[in-house]
């Protein structure tokens, strides 16, 4: 059950990811040697509506693909219909792992936080991608026995 321990990881890793406001710091402005503000510096009290509205959605997203992945797994397929609900939870599941990686690519870099910081989040979110492709595929074999 690689699927649902995937998709358990990578809510663990968005918890963590998000804990601490990607890095963003609330300070007041960085001051330079005259006491004006450093340009192009984004401090989190600048940021911190979009910030909590950013880790309120990567939250959620974390949530849905482990909500879909546990629920298309619950469900054992013994009924064409059964196992389509079951493809329509993947579907899902992959949806928001997609949603996620696109969320964490353009975040991240409106916030100029360092790719490589969360390099190994967004591959599990590309690992847990594949590995429910191999499982819808592997449900085709279901699908042939059913139809028979």
């Amino acid at each position: 059950m690689e699927f649902t321990a995937a998709a358990e990881q990578i809510i663990r890793k968005v918890y963590e990811d998000t804990k601490y406001n990607f890095g963003i710091k609330d300070e007041p402005d960085t001051l330079d040697s005259e006491g004006k503000p450093i340009p192009g510096r984004k401090d989190y009290t600048d940021n911190k509506d979009f910030i909590d509205a950013t880790k309120t959605q990567m939250l959620t997203y974390a949530e849905m693909i482990d909500y879909y992945v546990q629920s298309a797994d619950s469900h054992y397929p013994h009924t064409l219909g059964i196992l389509e609900q079951r493809r329509i939870m993947q579907d899902n599941a992959i949806a928001a792992c997609r949603s996620l990686k696109r969320r964490y690519q353009i975040n991240l870099d409106l916030l100029h936080v360092p790719k490589a910081k969360y390099h190994d989040t967004v591959s599990l979110i590309e690992h847990e991608i594949v590995v429910i492709q191999g499982w819808r595929k592997s449900d085709n074999k279901w699908e042939k026995k059913l139809k028979n």
